[in-house]
């Protein structure tokens, strides 16, 4: 999903050069023909492709221990209803990707910017806080939760971390992503 975010980031010329490069491993001949631009053009267009998507991991990433204690920071900030607190763990480009495969309630696009996700995450805990319960925890290596509905996980939540602020929150709500994931004890 990480992944997927960083190609968003990309123009749709940079993301079809740097699939076919990276992934696809086509020789810059074969890419240049397709995308009608000069074998030079598209060399770089990869190079500045792989500076803008690593642009971001240059930064100072937090240690375990800093992630979850901004991991714990977070749920009390949003069960405690403190804004002032939420918007100081938030970067000011923060996004919620949400994937519910149109199965379950989460929204449909991203939310961006510090004010409005802030405002979306006490809007929904405040609506659900009685009806859920969850757990922490290391989900796909990144600080998390598992919220759980009568027992059954409902959403994994993940937070990316940089300089010491949350920069992106992903929620998957979708029933048939969450099979794996066991029930609350």
């Amino acid at each position: 999903m990480a992944f997927l975010h960083l190609l968003e980031q990309l123009s749709p010329l940079e993301r079809a050069v740097f699939l076919l490069r990276q992934v696809f491993d086509y020789d810059y001949g074969a890419i240049a023909t397709m995308v009608q631009k000069s074998e030079d053009n598209c060399r770089q267009i990869v190079r500045r492709a792989r500076q803008h998507l690593g642009a971001r991991h240059a930064l100072y990433h937090a240690s375990r221990e800093q992630q979850e204690a901004i991991l714990h920071q977070f749920l009390r900030a949003c069960q405690d209803g403190d804004m002032d607190g939420l918007l100081g763990l938030l970067a000011n480009d923060i996004v919620i990707y949400a994937d519910s495969g149109g199965k379950a309630p989460a929204v449909r696009h991203p939310i961006c910017g510090t004010d409005r996700v802030a405002q979306h995450l006490l809007g929904v805990v405040r609506k659900v806080l009685e009806d859920f319960r969850f757990r922490v925890a290391l989900i796909n290596g990144q600080p998390g939760m598992i919220v759980y509905r009568n027992g059954v996980p409902a959403v994994l939540l993940t937070l990316e971390m940089l300089d010491g602020q949350i920069w992106e929150i992903d929620v998957i709500a979708n029933p048939d992503k969450l099979q794996g994931v066991p029930a609350l004890n």
